[in-house]
């Protein structure tokens, strides 16, 4: 390629012509100074402040970069220092637990491979597709070994001759081996003993020992079996009636209900209405393990309170039925040697074996007032009986539709005779504007009052003496009412209380 060469001799400058030097002249071009600003210059300009905005953002983010460095820094600190890499053993994708290495897993699978082979005869069904995987984790998340190989052993198909725990004649658990099944029932005759005390137990079941086929996956454990055996299953218990029991505080008592007391008591529903009395036997829940032990313990000491005896007086000012307690006295407190005997845990007090007793304190006895004067007509024994037979509890005393229900609803057929629920005078009976419907309120003569409302039929007047259980109405829906049902109260000096508190 040529190249062009600008410069021109003077020889050649005079043989062109003025016009063609002229078209061909390139003036040099000037040459660069460099800029030299005053401190006053830059100010007038901007530069300045534009270069201080360039440094303030250039330590702001190197703040940032700082403070993320930092953290990843002291992150993974807390990492080394507070969690270690571990290996999570996976079977079938699932996990069965977490340990530092991955021996320690190996060695749960062998030893539970062995033992299946021991047991079934055989290497089929052993615990097989284990697979690991590294997990960052705390050392005391590390899983327990007893707790992997639990989780183990669900991936076992291995069959294997198991014995069964008949109790009762009825099969209850299963587990590998006759030893195991042994060692369960010693575990549940032993867990009622006192510690440092001479102590004997025994089942009271027929208990059975069964060869049976099953998979060693479905085999229970013996702590499983433990817990399988001590299942409560339902019973029931006699509770006797003491002085001012109502079935509602029995039932509370029992942590049950009215209705689960009906149904293991049906004699008391039998009649129209529900009585219990002093002394009846009344059968409760009683929630009782599948196998009941005995043990009994050989020389316990024991401080109890012994019961104080109340003197009974008679006194005219109260009437028949009625009492006052004008002293309670106390009991007395008395350290005793005994050999006891408790079944499930529980003494039975009537096979005590008393064999020492030192009183600490003697019981002080009580004082009774007892009622000798007859009692004139209208006035109530105070014990209430169910106003209607057989109905159904609907809604409760309490809060109820952001206000509270002064009574219970117990809700029955139309027309279903309604009963004084004890002896008293009707101080009003007729229609009442505020909901009740058709109202009857009994006073029954001391500080108490029942209200009967929504009534179909009135029977009685105002002023009327009305024993207890006479039929003063039918039920209704008249007033403020949903369907037919009697709303019942009971009051004591214009104050509503529960019901259920006061009928039996």
């Amino acid at each position: 390629m040529e190249s062009f060469d600008n410069t021109k001799t003077a020889e050649q400058t005079e043989n062109e012509s003025p016009a063609e030097q002229k078209r061909k002249y390139k003036p040099p071009k000037p040459k660069r100074k460099k800029a030299i600003y005053h401190i006053d210059e830059l100010k007038s300009t901007g530069i300045r402040r534009r270069v201080e905005e360039y440094a303030r953002e250039l330590t702001r983010k190197f703040a940032i970069y700082a403070y993320a460095v930092i953290s990843v820094v002291a992150f993974t600190f807390m990492l080394i220092t507070m969690c270690s890499l571990g290996y999570e053993g996976l079977i079938d994708g699932n996990s069965i637990g977490v340990a530092e290495t991955k021996e320690e897993i190996e060695a749960v699978r062998t030893s539970l491979n062995e033992e299946i082979k021991e047991l079934s005869g055989s290497e089929s069904g052993q615990v097989e597709r284990l697979k690991f995987r590294l997990k960052v984790v705390s050392e005391e998340n590390y899983t327990p070994s007893e707790e992997i190989r639990q989780n183990m052993v669900k991936y076992s198909s291995a069959m294997l001759v198991g014995c069964t725990i008949y109790v009762d004649g009825e099969p209850r658990v299963t587990l590998r081996t006759r030893k195991d099944a042994e060692s369960a029932l010693e575990k549940i005759k032993n867990q009622y003993f006192e510690e440092g005390m001479e102590c004997t137990s025994e089942i009271l079941n027929k208990i059975e020992f069964v060869s049976e086929e099953t998979t060693y996956a479905s085999a229970s454990s013996v702590d499983g079996a433990v817990r399988a055996l001590n299942d409560v299953t339902d019973s029931s218990r006699g509770y006797t009636v003491e002085e001012g029991d109502t079935l509602w505080g029995i039932a509370r008592r029992n942590e049950t209900t009215v209705n689960t007391l009906l149904e293991l008591n049906p004699q008391l529903s039998a009649g129209e209405t529900i009585v219990i009395r002093v002394g009846d036997i009344v059968q409760v829940p009683a929630p009782k393990p599948v196998v009941d032990v005995k043990t009994v313990i050989k020389d316990a000491v024991i401080e109890e309170s012994v019961p104080n005896t109340m003197i009974e007086v008679e006194d005219a000012s109260l009437y028949i039925g009625q009492s006052r307690i004008v002293d309670y006295g106390s009991d007395g407190w008395h350290k005793i040697t005994a050999d006891i005997t408790r079944i499930n845990g529980i003494e039975d007090e009537a096979l005590r074996v008393l064999k020492k007793e030192e009183m600490l304190s003697n019981p002080v006895p009580g004082e009774i007032h007892i009622g000798i004067t007859p009692v004139p007509k209208g006035i109530g024994s105070g014990y209430f009986s169910w106003p209607v037979s057989g109905a159904r509890i609907t809604s409760g005393f309490g809060p109820r539709w952001g206000s509270t229900h002064t009574g219970v609803d117990l809700a029955i057929t139309l027309g279903t005779p309604v009963r004084a629920s004890d002896e008293g005078r009707v101080v009003f009976a007729g229609w009442n504007s505020g909901g009740y419907g058709n109202l009857i309120k009994v006073d029954h003569g001391n500080g108490y009052q029942t209200w009967y409302a929504h009534l179909s039929k009135i029977y009685v007047r105002n002023g009327e003496v009305v024993s207890k259980g006479e039929v003063i109405g039918a039920v209704g829906s008249t007033g403020n009412s949903t369907g037919p049902h009697l709303h019942f109260e009971v009051r004591i000096s214009g104050s509503p209380k529960n019901p259920l508190k006061y009928l039996p």
